[in-house]
C-alpha cells in the first residue's frame, strides 16, 4: 500500500533480520540485490550499511559483513 511508504517499516525490519542472522556465529556476510532502478532499497541497504559490490544490467548487489 502506498499509504504505508516511507515510514521505515523496510528499515526496521531489515534491521531485525540482520541482528538475527549475526546472532549466529556461523554468519559473517550477508548478501542482498536489488534492481537499478528502485532508489529506495538502494539507500535503505545503504543505511544499514551495506555497501555495494557490483552492478549488472539489472542488480546492484550488496555485502554486509559482521
Amino acid at each position: 500500500m502506498d499509504s504505508e511508504r516511507k515510514k521505515g517499516y523496510a528499515s526496521e525490519a531489515t534491521r531485525g533480520l540482520i541482528k538475527w542472522a549475526f546472532s549466529n556465529s556461523e554468519v559473517t556476510l550477508i548478501t542482498a540485490k536489488c534492481l537499478l532502478e528502485n532508489i529506495d532499497s538502494s539507500k535503505i541497504l545503504t543505511k544499514l550499511n551495506f555497501n555495494e559490490v557490483g552492478r549488472d544490467n539489472e542488480m546492484i548487489h550488496w555485502e554486509l559483513q559482521n
